[in-house]
Formats: C-alpha cells, sequence, structure tokens
C-alpha cells in the first residue's frame, strides 16, 4: 500500500465526508510531487527545505506556534520533518481552516499571505495539473 495513504489513514480529518477525505488525499499527495518528487529524503540546503513536503524550519516555528494558540500540546521538532505522517501533520495544521486547496497551496508555498503573492500562482498551477490528472 502507497505509504501516503498509510499516513493520510493514521490522520483525523474531523468530520468531513469520505469524499473530502479523498479529495484531501489527492491534493497531498500532489503536492508532495511538486515538492519532492515523493522523496522523504529530499534536501534543498540552500534553503534548509527538507523532506516529502520540503518544510522549513520557519514552518515548524510557525505550526508549533498554531498549535500553542489552540491549546494543543503537540510540539514539531526540525528532525520531524524527514517524516511523511508528522510532515504531512504539519501541512494540515497550518491549514487548519483552510478549505479552497487553491489557498492551502499557495500558503504552503508562500507562507500566511501566500494567496496574496502573485509567485505562488505558478506553484499552484504545478499542484493542480498533477491534481487534475489524479481525477
Amino acid at each position: 500500500m502507497n505509504t501516503l495513504l498509510i499516513a493520510l489513514a493514521m490522520i483525523p480529518f474531523g468530520r468531513e465526508g469520505s469524499i473530502v477525505h479523498s479529495q484531501k488525499i489527492k491534493l497531498i499527495s500532489s503536492v508532495i510531487m511538486v515538492e519532492s518528487s515523493g522523496n522523504d529524503s529530499a534536501h534543498n540546503l540552500s534553503e534548509d527545505a527538507v523532506g516529502c513536503l520540503q518544510i522549513r524550519p520557519i514552518m515548524v516555528r510557525e505550526v508549533n506556534r498554531l498549535l500553542k494558540r489552540r491549546g494543543d500540546d503537540r510540539v514539531y521538532t526540525l528532525q520531524d520533518r524527514w517524516n511523511r505522517r508528522k510532515s504531512i501533520e504539519m501541512f494540515l495544521v497550518f491549514n487548519r481552516n483552510i478549505t479552497k486547496f487553491e489557498e492551502q497551496c499557495r500558503r504552503w508555498n508562500g507562507g500566511p499571505n501566500g494567496m496574496n503573492k502573485p509567485s505562488t500562482r505558478k506553484y499552484w498551477n504545478k499542484v493542480k495539473a498533477i491534481l487534475n490528472k489524479k481525477k
């Protein structure tokens, strides 16, 4: 079985229906393909971005800040970026209240204000192209 599906199956998605859950799996899978071509060991030295979702240290800090603000006891470490399941959890924490896939992707690429950055459109188009092939 695909390791992405196993990792996602372990993560609670709240009360969303199975169709939404299926679409979210496809979205995250597409983002992983854009970020690392599915390589959990990917490492961009110039940006210190690592793992399947190419997470930078600043994203780990932001996710931990969001969790603390929500009263969640979880804390992610820089080492967790190498773990596919934990990387996916960080993606979900960061995009917790965002329902539109485009906004989730553009925020992931450009930070909390990524939706307002013209530079993130190209990234979204890459993800969307992969996502459309999965339909």
